[in-house]
């Protein structure tokens, strides 16, 4: 399976924190088990967040900064999503795409080996599908 260009995944985490006038405080690559790149960012004076980037889809999507293991918790920031609005690599998904219930979203692309997973897993909605830590 191909897997998304981490550099590229950089470059435009970078842009946006020249957009934002925010610091990239860390770009970390999936571990054994996640599903995604993150990207850590911290704008002037106010709170972190974080970029994630799905380790074989081009999507990212905005994010709580992450904590060990734990759940995603997918954010709605209308600042930083214009920040990575001009970019064209990766397609960025909205916290109300990424909040839709799973039984309503079309998984007929998945191979079997994924909806195995699907069925052992059991993820509500498709943030958890698209950006988790299983085994």
């Amino acid at each position: 399976m191909p897997t998304t260009d981490r550099k590229a995944f950089a470059a435009v985490s970078h842009d946006a924190a020249r957009r934002l006038g925010a610091t990239v405080e860390q770009i970390t690559a999936p571990e054994l088990y996640s599903t995604f790149h993150t990207a850590t960012l911290t704008r002037r004076g106010q709170r972190r967040f974080a970029i994630l980037c799905h380790r074989h889809v081009p999507v990212i999507a905005l994010a709580e900064p992450l904590t060990g293991w734990g759940p995603v918790t997918v954010i709605e920031d209308p600042v930083s999503q214009a920040a990575l609005a001009t970019q064209t690599s990766f397609r960025l998904l909205t916290a109300d795409e990424l909040s839709t219930p799973l039984n309503r979203a079309d998984l007929s692309a998945l191979a079997k080996a994924e909806l195995r997973q699907i069925a052992h897993w059991k993820p509500r909605t498709v943030s958890e599908l698209l950006f988790n830590h299983w085994d």
